[in-house]
């Protein structure tokens, strides 16, 4: 158990805002829960979380998947999602496997969580 420093990168952000982030890593699962607040996106573009605590590792087609849970930085997305990419989550829309979007404007916040194999 422990924490880390995720950050966000998108395109529509000029410096990638820091987080707070904690995991629980048994064998080779981890846990992962994130948080982010005062994020001001100036327009929409790819999202990306970076810094996840160990390297993912995709087995197969089992793919490790991580949740939106609550925030504004989706707009009324508020059931994206992302799979893990090394030590990156690409943060995808519903029901697609496309990039999703920031919602933009001043002080957004979001959380995510998910787990992945290392």
């Amino acid at each position: 158990e422990g924490s880390f420093t995720p950050s966000l990168a998108n395109t529509g952000l000029g410096t990638a805002p820091t987080g707070y982030g904690y995991y629980a890593k048994i064998g080779n699962v981890v846990h992962v829960s994130m948080y982010f607040a005062g994020i001001s996106p100036t327009s929409a573009g790819n999202t990306r979380i970076n810094g996840m605590p160990f390297t993912a590792v995709v087995h197969g087609s089992a793919f490790s998947l991580c949740s939106y849970a609550h925030g504004t930085i989706l707009g009324d997305n508020t059931n994206g999602g992302g799979y893990f990419t090394g030590t990156s989550i690409d943060v995808i829309s519903t029901n697609s496997t496309g990039y999703n979007s920031w919602a933009v404007g001043n002080t957004k916040y979001g959380m995510w969580s998910g787990f992945y194999f290392t």
